[in-house]
């Protein structure tokens, strides 16, 4: 068994309808063991849920999400495991209560907001509050 990968390969991982983030795995840097064979591991994050609505006062918490899998397989939830996020932060603090430190949006008037972590700004939920 070949234990390199002599090619540089590109994946799109969509973790948001809106946004695509480009993965790379090259040489021996990106080999990971999945069952028997060596393959190039694929990074994953992900915000879930990735939409919510709510009612003014009630609340939703999205979770950050990392992991990884084998090219040639498709990802699932077992793939992904809870992190941490660091701080979040919203498009419009008028519409939903951010706490920045757990991401718990809870809204105050109908209308819609978007929360991210801070460090992923590409990882979107979108909240809409009725």
């Amino acid at each position: 068994m070949n234990d390199r990968l002599t090619v540089v390969e590109i994946f799109a991982v969509t973790v948001w309808p809106r946004a695509t983030k480009l993965v790379c795995g090259a040489g021996l840097l990106a080999l990971t063991a999945c069952g028997d064979k060596v393959c190039a591991g694929i990074g994953l994050d992900r915000v879930v849920p990735t939409n919510a609505t709510i009612a003014v006062g009630e609340s939703v918490t999205p979770q950050y999400q990392t992991g990884g899998y084998c090219y040639g397989t498709a990802p699932t939830d077992a793939d992904y495991h809870n992190a941490d996020a660091g701080r979040w932060s919203t498009t419009d603090s008028t519409v939903v209560l951010l706490d920045q430190t757990t991401g718990k949006a809870t809204g105050r008037r109908p209308g819609t907001a978007e929360i991210w972590p801070v460090d992923f700004r590409s990882l979107v939920l979108t909240v809409h509050v009725r």
